[in-house]
């Protein structure tokens, strides 16, 4: 696995690679952890099995799980323990690596451009992401606005088709 600290990204990583890679959004996290839909709870936890199972190799970043941790204690009222209960199964889930690394001006001129989340800027000016090579899986219709970004939901079909 790729640690930012370690190595710079290595797009061959992607196109070698026979495992389906992609990058996990905020609200797959947070339909798995909080499941208010029961429809969306079972795909987040059936393509989470993938991702834990290595069918999937997928990453996501600071940026990602800082928003868990905003939207989890102040729209859902969780507690503090509880959102670290949530948190620290992010980093310790098998398949998922953290992967910090953005295009700053990119992603300033995107959020300039269209409207769309501040954060979701900083993840589409991630480069296998801006040039088409990872999707992202997420429910936020705000990647679609964002030419060149491929935004998919966590359907079993869907991610066989990445």
């Amino acid at each position: 696995m790729l640690f930012p600290c370690e190595q710079k990204w290595n797009e061959n990583t992607l196109v070698s690679s026979k495992i389906l890679t992609c990058f996990i959004d905020t609200n797959i996290f947070l339909r798995y952890f909080i499941p208010e839909d029961a429809a969306s709870h079972k795909e987040c936890k059936q393509f989470l099995k993938q991702v834990a199972e290595g069918e999937i190799r997928a990453f996501t970043n600071m940026l990602v799980v800082s928003e868990i941790y905003f939207v989890a204690k102040t729209k859902y009222k969780l507690s503090k323990s509880k959102c670290l209960h949530m948190l620290r199964g992010i980093r310790a889930y098998k398949g998922l690596s953290l992967l910090d690394s953005y295009n700053y001006m990119q992603a300033l001129s995107t959020f300039e451009q269209y409207p769309i989340k501040f954060v979701d800027s900083f993840i589409a000016s991630f480069q296998p992401i801006a040039d088409g090579d990872m999707a992202v899986i997420s429910y936020d219709k705000d990647f679609d606005k964002i030419p060149g970004v491929i935004r998919k939901t966590p359907t079993a079909r869907q991610t066989q088709e990445m």
